[in-house]
């Protein structure tokens, strides 16, 4: 019975410069937005670095102003759909529970990111 009373569609788009919440009707009229920038680092020519903290507060932050903004609960969401940077690397060590700071390249090249991983988790061989 909650899906029916349910008004709202929620869009988090999380881009390389920053994170946003986009409230929608049920209709896909915009109801309203928040935008949150987080810092970046160029570490050399090509490259960027987010800190992955960053990224995960600007997108809570974006989302928690958008609902008070509209005055709209978790039970007015109908859905959330979500984009998000695909050229990004983050890695995380479960046994140390780590967060390394992602990689964001000018260019999206699979083999650069698979290396930089294992280089980040110590394998040596790949």
């Amino acid at each position: 019975m909650l899906f029916f009373m349910a008004k709202y569609l929620l869009s988090i788009d999380q881009g390389t410069t920053s994170s946003r919440a986009i409230l929608y009707s049920k209709d896909a009229q915009v109801i309203g937005s928040d935008q949150q920038t987080f810092p970046q680092h160029f570490v050399k020519n090509g490259w960027v670095e987010h800190d992955p903290v960053d990224i995960w507060q600007t997108v809570l932050t974006s989302v928690k102003n958008l609902l008070a903004q509209q005055q709209v609960t978790a039970a007015d969401i109908i859905a959330i759909g979500i984009a998000n940077q695909r050229e990004t690397t983050l890695v995380w060590n479960k046994k140390l529970g780590n967060l390394f700071i992602t990689r964001l390249y000018g260019k999206t090249d699979a083999l650069v990111n698979i290396a930089i991983v294992y280089v980040m988790l110590g394998i040596q061989k790949w």
